[in-house]
């Protein structure tokens, strides 16, 4: 049996993918061999944003396709990772469910984190992630 490579998904990288029916960020979704992850968290500021019904339709859709993980107040974390109260459950949850990438386009907060791994989490940004996988 194989087993799936667990991916979590910013709210970020999901809004983006919902925008447009030709976003490049569709592929997530078409790449075999992933486990595409979200959190109620996540789920939260990215319904919070919607731009219109189209891309709330478009977004819905994405999302039925995604496992929701649970949010992971209980965990704390790296002792050297440091994040907004906004973005830590974001980090949690992707921790707590045991992904092995969390992919964001969120420079600001989990920039100095990219393309690092702890705890068995690597975080990248979406293009990067996407070109690795292609190679």
């Amino acid at each position: 049996m194989t087993r799936l490579l667990l991916v979590f998904l910013d709210s970020n990288v999901v809004y983006s993918a919902a925008r447009s029916p030709v976003s490049p960020f569709h592929r997530f979704w078409h790449l075999p061999g992933l486990e595409l992850l979200t959190s109620p968290h996540s789920l939260a500021e990215l319904r919070n944003n919607y731009e219109s019904a189209d891309h709330q339709e478009r977004a819905e859709g994405l999302i039925s396709t995604m496992r929701v993980v649970s949010d992971r107040p209980d965990l704390r974390l790296p002792d050297d990772v440091f994040l907004p109260a906004k973005d830590a459950p974001i980090y949690l949850a992707a921790m707590g469910a045991g992904a092995s990438y969390l992919i964001t386009g969120d420079k600001n907060h989990f920039g100095p984190y990219f393309n690092q791994s702890r705890v068995g989490l690597t975080v990248l940004e979406p293009m990067p992630f996407l070109m690795m996988l292609a190679r």
